[in-house]
């Protein structure tokens, strides 16, 4: 399931869950696909908790290419594209990512989990972070993507 964009004044709910930035169609800008616990409009839970994971986002991600730059990326590795994890511990939350994440993304991943009110800490995490391996497949079946990484700039 993908949500996006919610609008600040009815995200009330925040929500842990994972994210992946994908190249818009245009691919010149990159837009993000979650998948998150609940709805930050309403608080309902859309899955369990602790099953938000990058595996389940995947698939999406692998339709989202196939279906707008008809690109099938299905044996490439999960950390070919920038991806994050929020979560909550104790009363902070935590936007983790792998340094690698488009900087002007950090308020579309507040936006899309609700995040406004509790000030979350970006914290770079290395399991976050492309693989090497996995960039330079995703290279091969989709040269625009580098293009993209290249002249970006990532949250630090």
């Amino acid at each position: 399931m993908i949500i996006r964009s919610f609008s600040k004044k009815f995200a009330s709910y925040p929500t842990a869950g994972v994210y992946y930035a994908v190249p818009a169609k245009n691919q010149t800008n990159w837009i993000l696909m979650s998948l998150a616990q609940r709805d930050p409009t309403t608080g309902k839970h859309l899955i369990s908790e602790g099953e938000a994971c990058h595996h389940q986002l995947f698939i999406d991600v692998i339709q989202y290419f196939k279906t707008n730059f008809n690109i099938d990326i299905e044996g490439i590795g999960k950390r070919c594209l920038p991806r994050g994890r929020i979560e909550q511990k104790q009363d902070q939350w935590k936007i983790l990512h792998g340094n690698d994440t488009p900087f002007f993304t950090k308020n579309q991943i507040i936006d899309e989990f609700g995040l406004h009110s509790v000030n979350p800490k970006f914290e770079y995490w290395e399991f976050q972070s492309m693989l090497d391996r996995d960039q330079e497949r995703l290279f091969i079946q989709a040269p625009f993507v580098k293009e993209m990484l290249e002249t970006t700039e990532t949250i630090l």
